[in-house]
């Protein structure tokens, strides 16, 4: 099961589980059609779109069954901005490990704050010319 996406370079997190089936050809539904059942994990944006628009306006879509999950542990995650990162889902299933956003950052190396000064006295060097 997939905890989370990466829409936008943002963290997006799988809120709900969905059982929805499609069928091959809407033109004799229900009767004598076979459907395929499909798993669907969605983020909050996707179940939106099914519940609201895909699934009353087409007669090829029927919800089966859906539940929400518990997500409590890393919700915190929603919305996180990873777009400047190497491998964003790599950083964002690091970030799920932790309780929240300040428990995550102090366990950062502190190596990211010393190359940030070195940056900075670089970048100031070069504005003065010198």
């Amino acid at each position: 099961m997939e905890r989370i996406k990466i829409e936008n370079g943002k963290i997006a997190v799988v809120k709900h589980h969905a059982f929805i089936r499609e069928y091959y050809n809407p033109v004799f539904l229900p009767e004598n059609t076979e459907g395929i059942t499909r798993e669907h994990y969605l983020t909050d944006a996707e179940w939106k779109e099914w519940s609201e628009q895909q699934i009353p306006k087409h007669k090829r879509y029927e919800l089966v069954s859906h539940e929400d999950i518990d997500v409590s542990a890393y919700a915190w995650t929603d919305g996180v901005d990873v777009s400047g990162e190497a491998d964003p889902m790599f950083t964002a299933n690091e970030m799920i490990k932790y309780r929240s956003r300040e428990e995550y950052e102090a366990a950062q190396p502190a190596q990211q704050a010393e190359y940030q000064i070195d940056l900075d006295y670089r970048l100031s060097k070069l504005e003065l010319g010198i």
